[in-house]
């Protein structure tokens, strides 16, 4: 989690984080009735249980308008925030990036990880990822180092920063930039946005 040049919070969120008011999560029929106490209350939900998923979002105040082929970096963050009514021990985000473009003749050209640049704002510097090719055209980032835990009623943010390189293939003009929520339960939440490729 970047503790340097953050940006400041939509005022929602950062009310969240001042006040921590307790959400009130819907009851879970399945976890009533297996609740080994019978006896009703509204208040007897455990502290471990999650009701729902985190949500994710992108920062207003740190996304690129897009991204110049062989210009500077630019900065793009994401703001994680927990309303499950029960703590994540270990949750980040991992920045998924993808372009695509046809060349006729049934083919195609795909954004390589020769093609970009990623680093995360962490520990007071700026770090590399390494980009992978998956089965498909998304370039994904390994962010396990950036898992924490997070509080109920809590939001955390995550400060990236993306280039484009001057050798991309010039067929691509947009960008998409996806980032997912993981924690300790797997899949949380996904946010994606297409921002143009300029020359």
């Amino acid at each position: 989690m970047s503790t340097a040049r953050r940006p400041r919070l939509p005022l929602a969120v950062a009310g969240l984080l001042l006040t921590a008011v307790p959400l009130l999560a819907p009851a879970d029929p399945a976890t009533a009735c297996d609740a080994p106490d019978p006896a009703p209350s509204a208040t007897r939900t455990p502290a471990t249980v999650h009701h729902g998923r985190a949500t994710a979002a992108y920062d207003p105040l740190a996304m690129p308008k897009g991204v110049i082929a062989g210009g500077p970096k630019v900065e793009i963050g994401t703001v994680i925030y927990n309303g499950t009514g029960a703590p994540f021990h270990s949750i980040r985000p991992a920045l998924g990036l993808s372009a695509w473009a046809p060349i006729g003749n049934g083919k195609a050209v795909s954004l390589a990880p020769r093609d970009a640049t990623v680093e995360v704002y962490h520990q007071g510097r700026w770090k590399r990822l390494s980009l992978t090719s998956g089965c498909d055209p998304v370039l994904n980032t390994n962010t396990d180092f950036l898992a924490e835990n997070l509080p109920d009623n809590r939001a955390t943010r995550f400060l990236f920063r993306l280039s484009i390189a001057p050798a991309a293939p010039a067929q691509l003009t947009s960008l998409q930039v996806h980032f997912t929520a993981w924690s300790e339960r797997g899949y949380e939440a996904l946010v994606s946005r297409t921002i143009p490729i300029t020359r």
